[in-house]
């Protein structure tokens, strides 16, 4: 068979599929519809005539009914089932020899369904004839007393497969006094759970067109039995036959929209089809019904990622971790995502809630109050970082960044404080010392400032702002030559920036160094001038 010719073989059995399960549900103009689409791949389609008669016949449409039952008889003339449901329209028009013959033919064709008895005995005894009426009551009593045997084939059967006997349940073996599937089927044609059990049967042995097969027996038997067509989606998943698994998983969410996993394979085959937002769809209604599923969780967030909606992502990763706070992966993931969260009004908002489940989370506290220095929120800035302090006393980035903010809030002494403290708990960072010089020389402690500046740069040579800030120190102290060799410094480091020009070109005024002072104001004009 053709790939063409097989998707056709598909949609057709999809559609026929549904078509059956809108009977059973009652909705019946969706029924109709599907019918309608099946005709439309296959005009001769005996099974959808059979439905559409039905239909009609539900829907109290005799006429269209019959004419629909007919044409499925005239393409498969032995199609007992047909047969008795035209001979029920017979009977509820009272043409009752039309309706003997048809079930007559019935049970000439399938014997061993106590239906077509019972209702045959009803035509009977509406007619007078009672001996007849009770040959039929008799014999359908004899047919279901069958059905119990059927049920004890179909357990130890069940016990069988459930254990991994899988030939012993399918055949006749010299372990097996029976082929329990098969002996069941035999005394129940219509028992649709010894179908599916043959199904699952052989699927656990790799004939899955076989399995298909059975599966749709079961269904065909009983159109809502949801978790045959989940069984079936989960094969033509297996056999990379995408659109039926979807319509299969599809229906079995229509049958029992409580079962999770159905979802679970649907969201997995849109996102193989790269159909992200059905996927994302799909795997939230998993969640929605069983929050556990870390892997969904997983790849509910990969896919929020994947399509740039991180808000999305970052709610997902809250959600899991409220459930289960020893997940890591969504730690690392909720971090990276609120790093790469540019709206900081936004990621402030979502590490104030995520504080407010775990107050003392360090890595949060950290970043939040990052954010906060952002948007000039000093006040929280502090309050934060006093926080990180407090839970660990001995680190001296947290100390140096409450100094920035105190010192960007003008509390300059506390800044200091804290500054000191920092470089106490770690003596060999260069910006803690810069930045304590910036505060003292706020404070216009130029020789405390001279010295922090020192420090600074005695760790880092080769910054040039280090000098700089320490020649605009001098020079404010009034020692100008110092801030002459300090400000050449600087540009030696990085000459291209003008402003150590100019305030070298100053000090050297101050000197009365007029030729060298206009040379350093020409570079720093040539500098600006090239930057614009």
């Amino acid at each position: 068979m053709t790939k063409l010719k097989m998707n056709k073989q598909i949609n057709l059995t999809n559609l026929y599929q549904k078509a059956e399960l809108y009977l059973t549900q009652g909705k019946l103009e969706e029924a109709i519809l599907a019918c309608n689409q099946a005709l439309e791949i296959v005009p001769d389609f005996p099974p959808i005539y059979k439905t559409l008669g039905n239909i009609f016949h539900k829907m109290g449409e005799i006429d269209k009914a019959k004419e629909w039952y007919l044409k499925a008889i005239n393409q498969q003339p032995e199609w007992a089932e047909v047969h008795a449901n035209l001979g029920s329209l017979y009977a509820k028009e009272k043409q009752w020899q039309l309706a003997i013959k048809s079930y007559q033919k019935a049970i000439g064709i399938k014997p061993n369904l106590p239906g077509f008895y019972r209702n045959l005995g009803k035509i009977w005894q509406q007619i007078g004839k009672i001996e007849l009426a009770r040959d039929c009551q008799e014999q359908a009593l004899n047919l279901e007393a069958e059905y119990p045997q059927a049920l004890e084939y179909l357990k130890p059967g069940k016990n069988l497969l459930e254990n991994e006997e899988i030939e012993e349940a399918i055949q006749l073996t010299p372990r097996s006094a029976n082929a329990y599937f098969q002996q069941a089927i035999k005394f129940h044609p219509y028992l649709a759970s010894a179908y599916q059990n043959l199904g699952d049967a052989v699927a656990k042995q790799g004939k899955l067109t076989t399995a298909i097969n059975y599966y749709q027996t079961a269904i065909k038997i009983q159109p809502n039995l949801w978790v045959a067509h989940h069984k079936l989606g989960k094969i033509f998943q297996e056999i990379g036959e995408l659109d039926a698994a979807i319509s299969n998983f599809q229906l079995s969410i229509e049958i029992n929209p409580n079962f999770p996993w159905s979802y679970k394979k649907l969201a997995d085959i849109f996102q193989e089809k790269g159909e992200l937002e059905s996927a994302e769809k799909y795997y939230q209604k998993v969640i929605d019904l069983k929050c556990d599923v870390w892997e969904v969780h997983r790849k509910l967030v990969k896919i929020q990622q994947q399509t740039g909606n991180l808000d999305k992502a970052i709610s997902s990763c809250k959600r899991a971790i409220e459930i289960n706070p020893t997940l890591n992966w969504f730690y690392r993931r909720l971090e990276d995502n609120l790093s790469k969260l540019e709206q900081h009004d936004l990621a402030i908002n979502y590490y104030r809630s995520l504080l407010e489940t775990e107050p003392n989370n360090i890595k949060w506290l950290q970043d939040l109050g990052q954010r906060l220095v952002k948007l000039q929120e000093w006040d929280e800035a502090i309050i934060i970082y006093r926080r990180a302090i407090e839970l660990e006393a001995n680190n001296h980035l947290f100390h140096r960044r409450l100094a920035d903010t105190l010192q960007e809030k003008g509390l300059l002494d506390e800044a200091i404080y804290n500054y000191q403290t920092a470089i106490e708990i770690n003596p060999k960072f260069s910006w803690s010392y810069y930045n304590l010089g910036e505060a003292l020389r706020k404070l216009t402690k130029c020789d405390e400032a001279i010295i922090a500046y020192r420090h600074a740069i005695e760790l880092e040579a080769n910054n040039h702002l280090f000098h700089r800030r320490l020649a605009d120190a001098l020079q404010q102290k009034g020692l100008l030559d110092e801030a002459v060799a300090s400000y050449q410094k600087a540009i030696e480091i990085n000459p291209k920036f003008s402003w150590s020009y100019y305030n070298l070109g100053e000090t050297l005024r101050k000197l009365t160094k007029w030729n060298e002072a206009i040379i350093a104001y020409r570079h720093a004009i040539e500098l600006e001038a090239n930057n614009h």
